[in-house]
């Protein structure tokens, strides 16, 4: 279901001077890249370690993080490489989803955004292109925002289909990125979502 606004639903805001509120549109973002330890997101998403699936979406002020949300173990048993976290091991024992529930969570929350933002900081991500595809195959807005020493021009089918930014934020380092997610962010909410 589509989170925009319709043209009568807008009209009817616009029309409505009580309605027009700090902020009226708050989108909902899944943030598509490689899931590491002491992953970048926490960063972004000051919820996020500890959470879980029936938490979502998480409230970050400007908008609501929808996915994907995985287990926050930094001593690395559940960063195996594939892994995501599921099967157990280490104090993972016993808690770890499957990867079959994985996939079916970050599918539903793909399709529950009103935006895709994601951060290509390896040439691996498999994962995140296959994500990034799976929003643009659903009419979702895709932003790609690259590390330094990722060679954009190798991501050029993903790129596509991707919605055109500035070149300020076409590239970031981790540190800069809650800047780079910010001002994504504000462009999405004066576009009202899909």
């Amino acid at each position: 279901m589509s989170r925009a606004f319709s043209f009568t639903q807008r009209l009817f805001i616009e029309s409505h001077p009580m309605l027009h509120l700090k902020q009226v549109f708050r989108p909902r973002i899944y943030f598509a890249g490689k899931i590491t330890p002491n992953c970048w997101r926490h960063d972004l998403v000051p919820s996020l370690r500890g959470s879980s699936w029936s938490d979502a979406p998480l409230d970050c002020g400007s908008f609501s993080y929808v996915g994907p949300i995985f287990i926050s173990c930094d001593h690395r048993c559940g960063h195996g490489g594939g892994t995501h976290g599921a099967g157990g091991g280490g104090c993972l024992e016993g808690d770890a989803p499957t990867k079959a529930a994985i996939f079916n969570w970050n599918n539903e929350a793909i399709e529950s955004a009103d935006a895709l933002i994601a951060y290509i900081d390896a040439y691996d991500c498999i994962g995140t292109v296959w994500e990034i595809s799976f929003a643009q195959d659903r009419g979702i807005p895709t932003y790609l925002v690259f590390a330094p020493w990722i060679d954009v021009d190798e991501f050029w089918v993903p790129r596509m289909r991707a919605k055109r930014l500035s070149a300020a934020l076409t590239t970031a380092t981790v540190e800069r990125l809650p800047a780079v997610v910010s001002a994504i962010v504000s462009l999405i909410g004066r576009r009202g979502g899909r």
